[in-house]
């Protein structure tokens, strides 16, 4: 059994079983899988990093979406609740009793309807 409680000295040299270009190799196995994990850990994280910057983009998309239609339901109602000048609303009823509304208009006027096609008083011959 070894005595682990005395330390070796600074000179002890030991035969060693493997030879420094063996242990060159080893090393370099080491580092190269220590680099492939660096790697494969860095492409996690930027798969990870992409997830949640895509929804992130989908939420603002939403939010934005969600924003719009508030402002058009807005838009909507304040033109249906604007009520007219009671002013305005006075002259226009003037101007309704003394030009009329509107009316029929000519382009209509001439329109093969069927109460225009039953009429045959035009035809008859007297």
């Amino acid at each position: 059994m070894l005595c682990t409680s005395i330390p070796r000295p600074d000179d002890y040299f030991a035969e060693m079983a493997k030879s420094d270009e063996h242990m060159q190799k080893v090393r370099k196995n080491l580092m190269k899988k220590r680099v492939m994990t660096q790697r494969s850990e860095k492409l996690r994280q930027m798969k990870q990093q992409k997830k949640v910057a895509k929804q992130m983009q989908g939420e603002t998309i939403l939010k934005k979406d969600v924003e719009k239609r508030k402002s058009t339901e807005e838009l909507k109602t304040t033109h249906v609740n604007r009520k007219i000048n009671p002013k305005a609303q006075f002259k226009m009823q003037i101007k309704a009793a003394k030009f009329g509304c509107g009316g029929d208009k000519k382009c209509c006027s001439k329109w093969n309807t069927r109460s225009s096609s039953a009429d045959v008083f035009e035809y008859r011959s007297e």
